[in-house]
């Protein structure tokens, strides 16, 4: 979510305060624009289970190391009021929400007073991008949260998405356009 381009696992030595103690063993992994947080749970998961066999073996000669102040952040629980997309972010802010919330608690809008989950999305770059004789994607043109194009290109604060893969509320997933045509969504309407 914060653009972060890393993550990683430590073994640390159990203290009073949570997450304090000195650190053992330690390894990252790289986050890349496809990571999201269920492949993020998978690759830590394996890398903490090797990572604490690996500690166990070495236990006896490992060199515990204090943690540093500097740097120190936590991570909150997360709410289902922290997926909704706010239009007014960057297309890049979003995506790495949807990146980051999924798959719990899931990235929405509202549309037609109904929620709409968002599962997959890309960002839209580049002139000529919704159509000839259209304006630019970037030129300011448009209202954040605005369709542009009838493959569910919307508009951000900065940027545009395309909606690849959504779920409408009490429906099956679905791709833009079958949204689109099902809903009675038209270029110009805005989501919420």
């Amino acid at each position: 979510l914060a653009g972060d381009l890393e993550s990683g696992i430590c073994i640390m030595q159990m203290e009073a305060g949570l997450d304090t103690g000195p650190v053992l063993m330690k390894d990252s992994l790289p986050l890349t624009d496809k990571t999201t947080s269920s492949h993020l749970h998978d690759g830590l998961a394996a890398m903490g289970a090797k990572l604490i066999v690996k500690t166990m073996a070495q236990i006896d000669s490992l060199k515990p190391e204090t943690q540093p102040e500097e740097g120190v952040t936590y991570a909150h629980m997360l709410t289902k009021d922290e997926g909704r997309i706010d239009w007014t972010k960057s297309a890049v802010e979003i995506e790495r929400q949807l990146r980051a919330l999924h798959p719990w608690p899931g990235v929405w809008c509202m549309v037609k007073g109904e929620r709409m989950k968002v599962l997959a999305a890309t960002i839209v770059e580049g002139k000529g991008s919704l159509g000839a004789g259209r304006p630019d994607i970037n030129s300011g043109a448009f209202a954040p949260g605005e369709i542009l194009h009838r493959d569910m290109i919307i508009a951000c604060g900065e940027g545009a998405l395309r909606l690849d893969k959504i779920q409408p509320q009490d429906r099956k997933a679905m791709d833009g356009l079958s949204f689109m045509n099902g809903k009675h969504m038209n270029v110009g309407d805005i989501l919420s």
